[in-house]
């Protein structure tokens, strides 16, 4: 077995004012055949303002799917990597797990 089909859970890490574009990969990697984590909040992208109490939690929770993954996918649309993706990204990387980059 090669190291890519070891890959079964990618967890997908971006800014969540890429949502169309979050669900299209997410999509494109599901159909074949990845088990795929991602957010299921698009904060920026909806316009939605939440507080530092939810927005914590969802970190919280983002950060356990990390842990289930076998790769992380980071969306950096324009090569732009804000606060959170790269918090997540050296989280990631504190686990050793692999790490995958759209640009």
């Amino acid at each position: 077995m090669t190291k890519e089909e070891n890959i079964r859970i990618i967890t997908i890490c971006g800014s969540s004012r890429f949502k169309e574009e979050t669900l299209k990969l997410k999509s494109l990697l599901q159909s074949k055949g990845y088990i795929v984590f991602s957010s299921e909040n698009f904060t920026k992208a909806d316009g939605i303002h939440i507080s530092k109490q939810i927005c914590d939690k969802l970190a919280y929770i983002h950060n356990e799917k990390i842990k289930m993954s076998d790769m992380i996918f980071v969306l950096n649309k324009n090569g732009y990597i804000g606060e959170s993706t790269r918090q997540e990204i050296n989280f990631a990387k504190s686990l050793n797990i692999p790490i995958k980059y759209l640009e």
